[in-house]
């Protein structure tokens, strides 16, 4: 009958393959439901690794793609800071400074871009910048003979005004650093 007795004492097994008996229209479609959800599973799970794959390749792309742009801006910094030069020896410092800001963003420990914008920084007349970046220059570059001149010049020139200040040093470290018609105003 598809039934168990309580005389027989069907066991938890009997009792389900009775119950599966009686049901098995319920029992086939369940069956195939769950193999349905076991394949959509399976599938979705297929296509998430193969794209979480296709993701990681293009992170580790995109990555080198980096590092290789960075060293390419890197190595373009000193010609940036070249340019930068030619510009204050023309006199224009709006464009000279955005090229060392340029050069720096590349290369932060472009010594010669951090010496230019110091000169620019006391060009414009803004001493306590002069005076802030000459000590973020020493501390990457400690005992340079340049930087500390550069600061004790912005020191000066913040306590005593800049008609004060030791310009021949000024003028000294601009001569080494290839800017000579500049340096001709800080010498007189």
């Amino acid at each position: 009958t598809g039934f168990a007795t309580r005389a027989e004492g069907a066991s938890a097994w009997r009792q389900l393959r009775l119950l599966i008996q009686r049901h098995k229209g319920a029992v086939a479609a369940l069956a195939a439901s769950l193999v349905v959800i076991a394949t959509v599973i399976g599938v979705a799970f297929g296509r998430v690794n193969a794209e979480r794959k296709t993701a990681v390749n293009a992170l580790a792309r995109f990555q080198v793609e980096q590092a290789a742009r960075m060293a390419d801006r890197k190595a373009s910094a000193p010609s940036l800071v070249r340019s930068a030069k030619g510009f204050i020896e023309q006199g224009d410092m709006t464009a000279a400074r955005m090229l060392v800001e340029t050069a720096l963003e590349y290369d932060p420990e472009q010594a010669e871009g951090l010496v230019l914008r110091i000169i620019l920084a006391m060009e414009a007349g803004d001493y306590a910048g002069a005076q802030a970046q000459s000590v973020k220059y020493l501390e990457q570059f400690p005992g340079d003979r340049e930087g500390k001149a550069l600061l004790r010049v912005a020191e000066v020139a913040l306590k005593q005004g800049a008609s004060n200040a030791p310009r021949s040093m000024v003028a000294g470290v601009l001569v080494k650093h290839g800017l000579p018609n500049l340096a001709g105003k800080y010498s007189v």
